[in-house]
């Protein structure tokens, strides 16, 4: 059953591309442009994703992904291609229940944050 929805160009094509976070990953379905999407390809992630959120985390242009899990209260990082794909997950545990993710330059130094909704409130990593 998906859980998270984020709909953003991820191949610089000018066409709005689905992701879905789902219960074994995350799946993806290139946008058409006439708002269809091709057939959705599979990227593994942690189990049991929730909220998704996407933002070039790394400085390579690319659209990179970020997932969270209540359940094992782990995110799970995955580098974009550029082309529509993406590297194998990075898994991370963060705080008691992370269950929403946003991306964002808190700082002001031109790189996006992690910010998680937990259980215990807000949780904020700050990129380097």
């Amino acid at each position: 059953m998906p859980e998270g929805l984020l709909l953003k160009d991820l191949n610089k094509d000018g066409k709005v591309d689905r992701v879905v976070a789902e219960k074994n990953g995350v799946t993806v379905a290139m946008g058409k442009g006439n708002g269809d999407f091709g057939p959705p390809v599979l990227f593994p992630t942690e189990k049991d994703n929730g909220g998704i959120a996407a933002a070039d985390l790394d400085g390579d242009k690319n659209v990179d992904l970020v997932t969270t899990n209540f359940k094992t209260s782990k995110i799970s990082i995955l580098k974009g291609s550029g082309m529509g794909g993406f590297g194998p997950a990075t898994v991370c545990q963060v705080g008691k229940g992370a269950y929403e993710v946003a991306l964002g330059d808190l700082n002001g130094d031109a790189k996006p944050d992690i910010v998680l909704a937990d259980v215990d409130g807000l949780i904020v990593l700050l990129a380097k």
